[in-house]
């Protein structure tokens, strides 16, 4: 039985996934059932080989999923090392929405050079409740406005909503770019979670992109003051970030 459990492991993974029926496609018994001495030998052998092929199978899907899993909390990581320890000086001019979005490869080389670290502004050592998020729209259509700068004060269950929509909590509570072609109805959020500030790309169209490199969608992005998010066709600066 070891031999053949040794051979199992080592086949190649079509063998691996093959169906206990293809292999012995006579074999007369259920593999929940258990040897009598009604059966042969042959059958009895058969059964062990089945048994531990079906125990190789699931042990296969377990190790995948658990890989799968890793590798995608591994990206998620990254991707926010990429973005949070890119340096304004390694990145190009992000203050209009026209420049395209950088791959991983830059992206890694802007890490790797980085000497600055970011979100200093954000810690609130004051320990002060963090009450208000500043922003300017400084490139976009939106940009011309007479008033361009908001003051977006969002509350633990009532983010302020970004997107094209009129409607009032965007109007409101919110921004309403409703000029911009490019972003999509409901775009993103501003929010205050743990006396921080974020902002999600809630799954826009488009996408959110700091120094081109495009936000993970509904995955919080911490902000610090005068970091630059550029939403569909609009760059965003934060401005301040008030108690």
């Amino acid at each position: 039985l070891s031999s053949v459990r040794l051979f199992i492991i080592s086949s190649t993974h079509l063998i691996m996934t093959t169906s206990s029926v293809c292999v012995f496609p006579n074999f007369p018994h259920a593999l929940d059932s258990v040897p009598d001495e009604n059966w042969s030998v042959e059958h009895v052998l058969q059964w062990h080989l089945l048994k531990s092929h079906a125990q190789t199978d699931r042990k296969h899907d377990e190790l995948v999923a658990s890989l799968q899993q890793q590798l995608e909390e591994g990206k998620k990581e990254l991707h926010q090392l990429l973005l949070h320890s890119s340096s304004p000086e390694n990145s190009n001019n992000h203050a209009g929405a026209g420049g395209g979005i950088v791959d991983t490869t830059n992206a890694t080389k802007s890490l790797l050079n980085t000497n600055k670290s970011a979100n200093n502004n954000n810690n609130n050592n004051n320990n002060a409740p963090l009450k208000t998020i500043q922003i300017t729209i400084i490139a976009g259509p939106h940009s011309s406005n007479s008033n361009n700068s908001y003051s977006l004060q969002p509350k633990s269950n009532a983010p302020c909503m970004v997107g094209r929509s009129a409607g009032k909590k965007f109007r409101d509570k919110g921004l309403s770019l409703s000029k911009d072609s490019e972003v999509s109805t409901t775009h993103g959020k501003f929010e205050i979670i743990s006396n921080r500030a974020y902002f999600t790309d809630v799954g826009s169209t488009n996408g959110t992109t700091y120094h081109n490199v495009l936000l993970e969608p509904n995955e919080p992005f911490l902000l610090d003051e005068q970091m630059i998010l550029v939403v569909g066709g609009s760059t965003i600066q934060i401005t301040g970030l008030l108690s």
